[in-house]
């Protein structure tokens, strides 16, 4: 069930972006995530990528602040962020790990670098 709730966002961190949407954590009550985004506009075809940022949430009192980021994930075509966007609200913490995981090793590889 969706339930609305408040989130307090520095406005350094809402630069030049979106708000897509805020998650609360069902197994771990006070935790919860943010999730902004940048050209994800599917009508644009903007020439910078599509980016999709995941922030930790606490609550404090009746509001959630942000605690930090977590994640940024940088998609050069606006299909592959949407897929993402779309299963983050259901993706376990293990799908999520195997998810950067599998980006990473394919931005190395596209990069030709090797990450030790």
């Amino acid at each position: 069930m969706r339930e609305d709730f408040n989130v307090i966002i520095p406005d350094n961190i809402l630069e030049n972006m979106q708000i897509y949407t805020g998650i609360k954590n069902e197994n771990m009550e006070g935790l919860g995530f943010l999730i902004l985004t940048r050209n994800m506009d599917p009508v644009v075809d903007s020439v910078e990528p599509a980016i999709i940022k995941i922030y930790l949430l606490e609550e404090t009192g009746s509001d959630f602040h942000v605690a930090g980021e977590i994640k940024t994930f940088v998609f050069e075509s606006f299909e592959p962020a949407m897929i993402l966007l779309e299963g983050l609200p259901t993706m376990s913490a293990l799908e999520l790990l195997l998810l950067i995981k599998e980006l990473e090793e394919e931005s190395a590889v596209e990069k030709n670098v090797v990450y030790q």
